[in-house]
């Protein structure tokens, strides 16, 4: 600190360089409550100003006032820092050298450190103290904020956090050391992937009881007020500054012993795909505030280069990364230790090194880096291309559904999904697949032709949708009438004229086909594509020939169940695997929830309850729900799911049977929630002998029994709470006892045999699938 005036040289003369990032020391500024001295703000901010510097301010950087006996845990923290903040602005509102405020730097970091980790005040062990920490640190930022707009409009908001990824291998491990893991190490995964936008979605008002966190927030002891309160003081904020190092990026494993651990990950995402989350989740410019890397001077320009590449690229595909910052500008003292010690310790990671003469001196020295962080600067655009506004005006005329998508690069292969059920109906195996794949690489799912009754209503379009970064939709509808294989014909017809002279490599792309005369049509070709297909369980006598050249011609095929493989797996010439359908444990889960509101269509039913969630058609047996709801009175049974192929006034009516039609995929859990058991009263057709009603796996994940008819190859799971039944007396009797009370350790268990079993654990599978597969 007695060098500070030549650091600003170094900056400004050396480097190039005219921002830096700088923070303020609070504790001389406001040494008690009511005492205030500026003559540091003021010397160091005019010497920066007449170095033609730019400072990006941080009010606080880890560290507070010690009258607030409980740091960041302060009951007068939040009002103290707001205190601090509307002096600061109206003593340098317009001053030159202050561009940018950061109120708090890393509250993420801070609320671990201080409130779970307790390794800095207030010293906090456990997630009840964690959550007082992060309840105090987001209402200081609310708040400050608020003031900063008050006393000095014009200043630009920036708030720097951690860009953490976190990832597993292990989904459905479960570990063995927190209390606070109740499912697995996937789930865990999920929260924390959540957790690292906890903050922002606080500060600006996101955070109610939608909210993916909300639940897991107020449980833990975030006050409910708390959450309210930041609400309605809702803020905004101009820049997000992602602090991005090797470390922030992590791996959750378990060892041998069954305990969890973490490490730096070993396959990273990199800033290039780490960015684009923050910003599809809140379309502001963004920058990196923070990154470095210690080690040999060929290590660190390893970094450099690696962050400056994904910079690049990041630009040339619109997204606005507005600025990049190497922290420090001179080597740290101590803090490699998260200044839990005080030895004097150099920690070699600056633009300038630092080494110690005998008096005690730090001698600044120039580093392998110096020249080459000198160049990018003077280079500016030409080093890592211009910032557009292109995503940001798109944003705001059409709002972020036409926000464009990023390039997908070639090693990642297109998918083209063509399904039997189209989008939007109900959430079907391919569905699942589609929406977990599109998350880092294109996925066009194609609905089968519909049949209009007007030529005036025949149209084809294609839409992004929401559901995922990477995911489109194609539709086709036509007044004709087509048998199997010209109904294949024209939908491969229409997509082919549709993507014509597109960036879409129709050949190169990966077709995963349900449709055996679409997998047959598309291996007939001149330049046949690459196709998998996935016989669905379900299938016609009558298409056996087609299904029968299908799974000899495709590239590989994936059967659903044991029981299909070994029907089906001699015509397949060995490129047959199994791919079993998955879940969705952290949407079914919320059943589990007693936040999770019952809907209303649903609510006034008298309990107890029983629930079939699906398609309503010709594989449901009528007559044995008609005969159970008579047996069964005093038991109402929910129906919902769209009704086609049967006639509606062929459903049986009861009192104490409620049709409901379709509902959102969203609201199952909700539905669920209202009831105490389900049920699959399928008929035992020829056609499903093959097939495992996908909701089974659903009701269990959200801990409800279930009571079936003994469907496919529902005979070969052995799962605790199936109960399957052939005659309508038993399956009465056994909707009896499932609706009966069950304790909380049976529904766990319930649970816990299919969690594991993920939807992105199949589509893993089935990525690693595609990618063994040629061009």
């Amino acid at each position: 600190d007695q060098f500070w005036r030549k650091d600003f040289e170094l900056a400004a003369t050396v480097l190039k360089c005219h921002w830096l990032r700088y923070s303020v020391p609070w504790q001389t500024i406001q040494p008690q409550p009511d005492t205030w001295d500026w003559s540091w703000c003021d010397e160091h901010f005019d010497a920066a100003s007449a170095a033609g510097i730019h400072l990006i301010i941080d009010l606080v950087h880890f560290g507070v006032p010690t009258w607030l006996p409980d740091a960041f845990g302060d009951v007068g923290f939040p009002e103290a820092l707001e205190t601090f903040a509307r002096a600061f602005g109206a003593r340098y509102r317009g001053h030159p050298a202050v561009a940018s405020v950061c109120p708090i730097n890393e509250p993420l970091t801070t609320a671990y450190f201080g409130g779970d980790a307790g390794l800095w005040p207030p010293h906090g062990v456990g997630l009840r103290t964690y959550m007082l920490v992060l309840s105090r640190l987001a209402q200081a930022l609310s708040r400050s904020i608020r003031a900063l707009r008050d006393s000095m409009g014009e200043v630009e908001i920036i708030i720097c956090d951690s860009l953490e990824v976190a990832m597993t291998d292990e989904p459905d491990s479960d570990e063995t050391t927190s209390p606070h893991l109740v499912e697995s190490l996937g789930a865990d995964v999920a929260r924390r992937m959540e957790r690292r936008h906890v903050v922002l979605d606080l500060v600006l008002g996101r955070v109610d009881q939608k909210h993916a966190l909300h639940h897991w927030l107020v449980h833990h002891g975030f006050p409910s007020y708390d959450l309210h309160w930041l609400q309605r003081h809702a803020q905004t904020v101009d820049v997000i500054g992602l602090d991005y190092y090797f470390h922030t990026e992590v791996e959750v494993y378990t060892n041998p012993e069954g305990y969890y651990r973490q490490r730096a990950a070993t396959k990273p995402w990199g800033l290039y795909r780490a960015a684009q989350d923050y910003w599809r989740r809140y379309h502001l410019p963004f920058m990196v505030t923070e990154t470095s890397a210690a080690g040999t001077d060929e290590e660190r320009h390893d970094w450099l280069n690696r962050c400056i590449g994904d910079i690049r690229h990041l630009r040339a595909d619109g997204f606005p990364c507005i600025g990049f910052t190497w922290w420090p500008l001179i080597d740290h003292l101590d803090w490699d230790g998260a200044m839990l010690h005080q030895t004097g310790h150099i920690h070699p990671v600056g633009v300038f090194g630092l080494s110690r003469a005998e008096s005690g001196e730090l001698i600044r020295r120039p580093t392998g880096l110096t020249t080459t962080y000198r160049h990018l600067i003077e280079k500016g655009d030409e080093a890592v291309g211009s910032v557009s506004d292109r995503l940001l005006n798109a944003v705001s005329v059409a709002g972020p559904e036409t926000v464009a998508r990023r390039h997908v690069e070639p090693k990642e292969r297109p998918v083209i999904v063509c399904a039997h059920q189209p989008w939007g109906m109900v959430r079907t195996r391919l569905h699942h697949l589609a929406r977990e794949w599109a998350k880092d690489r294109q996925v066009w799912f194609v609905d089968p032709v519909k049949r209009v009754f007007s030529p005036s209503q025949a149209e084809h379009r294609t839409e992004a949708l929401p559901d995922a970064p990477f995911l489109y939709r194609f539709q086709f509808s036509t007044p004709q009438s087509y048998d199997v294989e010209g109904a294949a014909a024209a939908l491969l017809g229409r997509v082919e004229a549709e993507f014509a002279g597109s960036s879409l490599g129709l050949e190169s792309s990966i077709y995963w086909v349900e449709d055996a005369a679409v997998v047959v049509l598309l291996k007939a070709r001149p330049l046949p594509p690459t196709v998998v297909f996935d016989p669905p369980a379900r299938y016609d006598h009558q298409e056996t020939g087609w299904t029968k050249a299908a799974l000899q011609q495709a590239d590989a095929v994936v059967f659903r169940t044991p029981r299909q493989q070994a029907h089906f797996g001699s015509w397949c010439r060995g490129r047959q695997h199994l791919l079993e359908d998955g879940v969705d444990p952290r949407h079914f889960l919320k059943a589990m929830r007693t936040d999770t509101p019952v809907p209303y269509d649903s609510r006034f039913i008298v309990r107890p309850n029983l629930l079939y969630f699906g398609v309503i058609d010709e594989r449901l047996d009528l007559g044995l729900l008609d005969r159970v709801a008579e047996a069964t009175f005093g038991l109402n049974m929910i129906m919902v799911g769209p009704v086609i192929r049967v006639a509606p006034e062929s459903l049986p009516r009861r009192e104490n049977l409620f049709w409901l039609g379709p509902r959102p995929y969203e609201q199952l859990p909700n539905y669920l929630r209202g009831v105490e058991a389900c049920i699959l009263p399928f008929r035992q057709l020829p056609s499903m002998e093959h097939c495992l009603p996908v909701q089974v796996q659903e009701y269990l994940c959200a801990g409800r029994p279930v009571v079936a008819t003994p469907v496919g190859s529902l005979p070969d799971r052995a799962w605790h709470g199936l109960t399957l039944c052939k005659s309508a007396e038993d399956f009465a009797r056994a909707c009896h006892q499932a609706a009966e009370p069950i304790e909380g350790n049976v529904r766990r268990e319930f649970i816990r045999q299919v969690a594991g079993r993920s939807w992105h654990r199949a589509a893993r599978a089935g990525a690693a699938l595609m990618g063994g597969l040629g061009r």
